[in-house]
């Protein structure tokens, strides 16, 4: 960053790509030139500002602010630890452009400290240390003094020059950083103040993107350099994919993008086969969004370029961007994805159906709960392939893939970097199933001999019903809930197929939900089993009861309740639950002659029930 402005006159310190050198001054509007120590003042600038004796002392207030120097005394430290070492990737920023490094750190999952270098032959050579954490950036800290707090709030507007110079000069004799000066001065608010150190966090990262060369150092390390200091732990918020997308925006000039692009020239791209690679979280804009998927492997970036929906620029940005992070890669040969992507058009997506979607709808704004993820992690353990991807069994090759990206994205590593250890490792295995569903459908010999697995299983299926009779499992001998409202676990029903299996699982989350009363999350575990098994009267009841315990005073909550209960009668009419669900409901909501009526019945399925024989003698009993 250029550095701190006072007055009319500018502060600049530290060494950059294109800013003065290290410890340079540059008074007035310049802000190239001055050598290493020098001050340089600007003529028709002289009677604007503070004289240069003034700005030496707001300098000395910068260099003195304890939070940086502590972080420039911490980068020396871990640099010259990084430095004496032996290690395995390490080279110049000029073979390996940053964008790519990046690129390669996230690929192989990297945890540890990266160390950049740049001016190494000047004795103050700029240092930073960008900590990763499973391939993602997650903090970096530089000793260049100059990338300061004030110079982005300038530059943003979100402060006056004059409010700059206070609060330097106010730094200098208080110690105290000058974000919280700022804001005491009244001259800054406390959302700006957080969105300004996020921005000078990424600004430390991005503003590498601008070096032609340097070097690079890293070195694995389970416990990585931190800073804990007061209001230094903030965190880089995107991913890698969209820090490469604005360091190149900001940085990469046009003769630098188009020599990226010129590594294409006559030959088709298509979008990286690899879906952690392919489906980075680079843009959140729907309009780039559709214009990446249209990369099909058969068109140059020229004919690419020629028809985007978006500015040229911009499109020829977003290009370059997917290139430096390995979304985009050469297509050397026919590949499956580039025959069939003509099989359907790019902007009609097939109609998607199935469990995760009615979770988590492709294209979700933000992750999933720990407790949609676990139900999703369950249901796709025992999916068949076609109902994970929610295609039918026609599915053409097109609709498989489309309907793969669709969810894959949603899942993708990216979309839970923040969230916690256990939500990642469901999103993953979420991700990765989803991706054997997908190798699964897309290979015609696998595809068929799955098809064909599936159809004998379910001959052997058919045939055992026929052999029971069509006989449904005994009923259980688990306690019933009571009239009072304690509701037991009953027994989930016997099983057999994949679907069942799910169903299954579902069921018993949603009963442990009920326990804890958490009636939301009961809700979408039986309602997502019902789904799966349509025709199971005890998962009908559950969800019935389920239904009117999250909104008991809720009366189209009732409705849907109830409705979902006599759902659970017709398919079984002796469905001791659903009665006795029935009856509570009735009970609860001032009807009890249909209480009764429901009690009444349960007895005479199970005349042994004592807990209704009670509560149907309140009920009778004179008022």
């Amino acid at each position: 960053m250029g550095g701190v402005g006072a007055g009319a006159g500018v502060i600049t310190v530290g060494s950059g790509g294109s800013g003065a050198g290290t410890g340079d001054i540059t008074v007035g509007a310049g802000g190239r030139g001055a050598g290493t120590g020098d001050v340089a003042a600007n003529p028709s600038h002289a009677h604007q500002g503070p004289d240069v004796a003034q700005l030496v002392a707001a300098l000395d207030g910068v260099l003195t602010d304890p939070v940086q120097q502590r972080e420039r005394r911490k980068v020396e430290r871990a640099a010259k630890s990084i430095a004496g070492e032996d290690l395995e990737l390490q080279g110049t920023l000029q073979r390996v452009p940053f964008a790519r490094l990046l690129r390669r750190l996230y690929a192989q999952k990297a945890t540890g400290s990266l160390l950049l270098l740049h001016d190494v032959a000047r004795k103050n050579a700029t240092k930073k240390i960008v900590v990763f954490e499973g391939g993602y950036p997650v903090s970096v800290k530089s000793n260049a003094l100059a990338e300061c707090l004030g110079q982005i709030l300038v530059s943003r507007k979100l402060i006056s020059e004059k409010a700059l110079a206070e609060s330097v000069a106010r730094m200098k004799t208080e110690k105290r950083q000058q974000g919280q000066i700022l804001v005491e001065m009244g001259a800054l608010s406390p959302y700006n103040l957080q969105r300004a150190l996020v921005e000078q966090v990424e600004t430390k990262l991005l503003e590498v993107f601008a070096w032609p060369d340097g070097k690079f150092m890293f070195k694995e390390s389970e416990v990585s350099f931190d800073d804990t200091s007061p209001g230094q732990a903030l965190r880089l918020e995107r991913p890698p994919a969209a820090l490469v997308f604005e360091g190149i925006r900001r940085h990469y000039d046009e003769a630098r993008q188009r020599a990226v692009l010129d590594v294409y020239v006559r030959q088709a791209v298509e979008l990286n086969p690899d879906p952690v690679l392919r489906l980075q979280d680079l843009t959140t804009d729907p309009t780039a969004l559709g214009y990446i998927n249209s990369i099909d492997g058969t068109e140059s970036i020229a004919e690419i370029l020629a028809r985007a929906p978006i500015a040229e620029d911009e499109a020829r940005l977003l290009l370059v961007a997917l290139s430096e992070a390995g979304m985009i890669t050469h297509a050397d040969g026919p590949s499956a994805r580039r025959r069939r992507a003509a099989a359907i058009p790019t902007a009609i997506a097939p109609p998607l159906s199935g469990f995760v979607v009615a979770v988590a709808p492709p294209q979700a704004s933000g992750p999933l709960s720990g407790g949609q993820l676990s139900m999703v992690a369950e249901t796709v353990r025992t999916q068949d392939c076609f109902w994970t991807l929610g295609v039918e069994r026609d599915a053409t090759p097109a609709e498989i893939d489309r309907a793969y990206d669709a969810h894959a994205r949603s899942f993708h590593p990216d979309r839970y970097r923040h969230s916690s250890d256990e939500e990642r490792r469901l999103a993953k295995e979420i991700f990765e199933r989803l991706g054997e569903a997908h190798r699964t459908l897309s290979d015609p010999a696998r595809r068929r001999s799955y098809i064909a697995k599936m159809e004998r299983a379910e001959r052997s299926e058919m045939a055992d019903k026929v052999d029971r009779g069509g006989d449904r499992a005994a009923d259980n001998a688990d306690t019933l809930p009571d009239i009072s409202g304690v509701i037991e676990a009953p027994a989930a029903p016997a099983v057999s197929s994949a679907s069942n299996a799910a169903a299954r699982a579902l069921y018993e989350a949603g009963l442990e939900h009920l326990r804890a009363r958490r009636h939301h999350e009961a809700v979408e575990a039986f309602r997502q089993a019902a789904r799966l098994v349509p025709n199971e009267a005890e998962y009908r009841a559950s969800l019935g009861w389920a239904l009117f315990r999250e909104a008991p005073a809720d009366a189209r909550a009732g409705r849907a309740a109830l409705a979902e209960l006599r759902r659970a009668v017709q398919l079984d009419a002796r469905n001791r639950r659903a009665a006795e669900y029935l009856a509570q409901i009735h009970a609860q909501t001032g009807q009890p002659e249909l209480a009764i009526e429901e009690l009444e019945r349960l007895l005479a399925l199970d005349p042994s029930a004592a807990e209704a024989a009670e509560e149907l003698r309140r009920l009778r009993a004179p008022r």
